[in-house]
């Protein structure tokens, strides 16, 4: 899961490095990236609370099937189409 927010932002940021970006584009492109970044330390928390307390829990994402399980017994992800 972290995988896939640390992708998007390396899109982000090689968008970023574009010169043919807009000034307001180049904003979005900037707090876009910066709020993937603060999602992605978020989730990185809740793991580590997890593994802690050998709790799971659930994320979705933004669209059906991007989002896993946690388990923080394991302390490993499972993406929430691995049992399909």
């Amino acid at each position: 899961m972290i995988q896939i927010l640390g992708i998007l932002l390396v899109a982000i940021i090689n968008l970023k490095k574009e010169n043919t970006v807009s000034d307001s584009k180049q904003t979005a492109i900037e707090t876009i990236a910066a709020k993937l970044h603060m999602v992605e330390e978020l989730l990185q928390d809740c793991q580590i609370i997890a593994d802690e307390a050998e709790v799971n829990f659930e994320w979705d994402g933004p669209e059906y099937g991007m989002g896993g399980y946690y388990s923080g017994k394991l302390q490993e992800w499972s993406s929430s189409s691995q049992n399909c």
